[in-house]
């Protein structure tokens, strides 16, 4: 997950991430999502994988909120905005 973030990092910071198809990575990144803020599981997922751990779960989260896409990890909302 770390080279991903890293990816995706990079496009942030070059104001670029309209070269990256968001809608499919954020769906992918949700596809991992474990309830509770965790995401992650121990086995590759068609050639993706995030382990669940503390940093995994940072990159994945940091990953969905530079793509716009932190409002759609229900459990993590508190009074009606993102509370990170």
């Amino acid at each position: 997950m770390e080279n991903n973030w890293h990816a995706i990092r990079t496009l942030f910071v070059l104001n670029a991430l309209d070269r990256l198809d968001r809608e499919a990575f954020i769906d992918k990144l949700l596809s991992f999502h474990n309830g509770g803020g965790v995401f992650g599981e121990h086995s590759w997922h068609r050639g993706f994988r995030i382990g669940r751990n503390p940093m995994d779960t940072f990159y994945a989260l940091d990953c969905l909120l530079m793509l716009g896409a932190g409002d759609r990890i229900d459990d993590l909302r508190m009074n009606g905005s993102f509370g990170i």
